[in-house]
This record gives C-alpha cells, structure tokens and sequence, in this order.
C-alpha cells in the first residue's frame, strides 16, 4: 500500500469505522435494555452503559489478540514509571481545569444556537437521586472505569496508534483528539472532549503506555462526575478543587516538556551506545 494509502486509512478509515461501530453498540446496547424495561428504558441509562462497556472491552481485547498474532506492533501495557503516574494525575486535573474554562467561555455565549445545546447538554448530564444502591454502584463504576477503558483502547489503543504509525504525532494528536471529540455527538460536549483527547493523547505519546491514559480517564471521570453521584461536597470544596485543577494545567505542560526532553536524550545515548557496540563487534 502507497503512503499516502496508508495517511488515508489510518486517519479516515480506521476512525470512521470504530466511530460507527461505537455507535452500533450503544444502539444494541440500549435495545437491550428497552426490551427488559420497556418505555421507561432511560431510567435505566447506567445498565446500557454497563453492557456497552463490557461488550466493547471484550471486542477490543479480541481485536488487539488478532492485530497481534498477524505481526502488527502491539499496544504498549505496563505498570508505568512513577513520573508517567504523576504526569497522567497532573494530566486529569489539568483537563478538569480546561473543561472548567471552558464552559466559563461557552456560558458568556448568549446566542440561541448556544444556549439550547447547554439546556440539552445540563438535561443529558443531570444527576438523578431516584436510583437504587445497585443502580447509583453501576453508574460510577460504567462511567468512571467501564466507559474510560473503552473509550482508552478505541481512541488511543487504535485510532491514535495506527495515526503515529504513518504521520507527525501532532497532527495524529489533533486529529485522534477530534475523531474523540466527534464522536461525543453533542455540541457543547464535543468542544470539551476534543480538549480532553488533546492531553489523553500527549499522555500516551509522552508515556507510550496505554494504562496511564486509562488512569486519566477515568480519574477525570471520578473528580468531574462520580464524587457528585455518590457524594455531595460542599461549596468550598469544589472551589479548592477547582484552584488546583487551574495550578494543574501549567505543572502539566512543564512535565510534558521536560520527560519529552529528557527521554529524547536517553534515547538518543542508547542508539549511539548500541552503535558503538556495533562498530566494536565488527
């Protein structure tokens, strides 16, 4: 396959159709979950998530064993070095921070267009105290750890994976972040995911490992969303919160930087010393 065949899979055609395949199986998902519940189906919502979970993580575990018997490169896992943990926390609180500005900037937006799709968006993420003990556990735990390993393995394990394969990482990181954010599907929903594939992404090329973006995930999902179904903090502790997700964004950048650096140069040391190893075997 040409290069330019190769550009026009990964980053077209790959995307599109693990796009379309999420899609599907949140739509096999929920006919599920209608045909036990019937209308009242969406009261439901944590049990689709659950399913989908599952089901996704099972199909991407089969496709990485498929992708690895046929000699493709693998998916890098391992239990991470301390500065990748401290880099994918400081990479959750940043991104909690950027989805905080962000939403300052989208609510002084006083067009219609806007402010219908952040009545439908506060619809869609309201949090309902009408669910059981069992019903409140699946939500956190389909939200805060189900969705962000799937999420992980389709958009960094294979879509952001087979785009650093034959293009720059910045464009691969760009692209991979808007396949991310697109597929979100609701407007306002989209802008901040697109924010949040950006660091998921810099995590994964920073790191080459595909936990700690998995770890981002899902404490970002914990700190923006689970807390608030299983607790309710009060005011002052949202604010610490929200200070340290700011001190986060620029601590993050800095790390970024200098691993990017330092790695470059451990790097460039073990290619000149297998070189000289070389030269001296010959």
């Amino acid at each position: 396959m040409s290069r330019f065949g190769k550009v026009v899979l990964q980053y077209v055609l790959v995307p599109l159709v693990c796009m379309i395949a999420y899609y599907l199986l949140i739509s096999i998902a929920l006919e599920i979950v209608r045909a036990f519940a019937g209308e009242g189906y969406m009261d439901y919502d944590y049990a689709i998530y659950t399913i989908e979970g599952i089901a996704g993580i099972v199909l991407c575990l089969v496709w990485f064993h498929i992708y690895k018997k046929y000699g493709y490169q693998e998916v890098p896992i391992s239990k991470g070095k301390p500065e990748d943990w401290a880099l994918a926390s400081f990479a959750a609180l940043a991104m909690l921070g950027v989805s905080v500005l962000y939403f300052m900037v989208v609510t002084r937006i006083h067009t219609p267009y806007v402010e219908k799709s952040l009545n439908e968006y506060n619809e869609m993420m309201e949090v309902t105290t009408k669910r059981s003990a069992l019903g409140l556990f699946l939500s956190v735990f389909s939200s805060s750890v189900l969705i962000p390993i799937l999420e992980e393995m389709v958009f960094r394990g294979i879509v952001f994976q087979g785009m650093l394969r034959v293009g720059e990482p910045i464009s691969a990181i760009f692209v991979s972040a808007l396949c991310f954010g697109v597929m979100h599907g609701q407007v306002i929903q989209i802008g901040y995911a697109f924010l949040c594939g950006i660091f998921l992404a810099v995590v994964y090329y920073v790191s080459k490992n595909l936990v700690m973006t998995i770890f981002t995930h899902m404490l970002f999902n914990i700190l923006g969303g689970g807390i608030y179904e299983i607790f309710n903090p009060p005011e002052l502790m949202t604010y610490i919160l929200m200070v340290v997700e700011f001190a986060a964004i620029p601590i993050f950048i800095v790390m970024v930087i200098l691993l990017l650096v330092y790695r470059k140069k451990h790097e460039k040391k073990k290619a000149e010393l297998a070189s000289a190893e070389g030269k001296g075997e010959a």
